[in-house]
C-alpha cells in the first residue's frame, strides 16, 4: 500500500499535531510562558494553508480509506 497520498491528506491534521507537541515542550522546559499564542497560531495558519492548498488542487484522497469522507461528489 502506498502511504504517500494518506499523509498528504494528513497533513493539516500532522501540522497540528507538530504545533501541539512544540507547545508542549515550550512549556515544560521554559519557566516562563514565552510564545505560545504566536506558536499557536502560527500552527493554525500553517494547518489552514495546507487544507487550502490541499482543496486549490483538488485532492480528493481519503485519508482514512473505508471510513467516512466529504469530497465533491458527496456535498452536492
Amino acid at each position: 500500500m502506498n502511504w504517500q497520498p494518506i499523509f498528504t491528506a494528513m497533513l493539516p491534521e500532522h501540522l497540528l499535531l507538530a504545533g501541539i507537541v512544540l507547545l508542549l515542550v515550550l512549556e515544560i522546559a521554559s519557566a516562563k510562558p514565552r510564545g505560545s499564542l504566536a506558536l499557536s497560531l502560527v500552527t493554525v495558519g500553517a494547518a489552514a494553508a495546507a487544507a487550502a492548498w490541499l482543496h486549490a488542487i483538488g485532492y480528493n484522497t481519503a485519508p482514512f480509506p473505508g471510513h467516512f469522507s466529504v469530497d465533491a461528489g458527496s456535498s452536492l
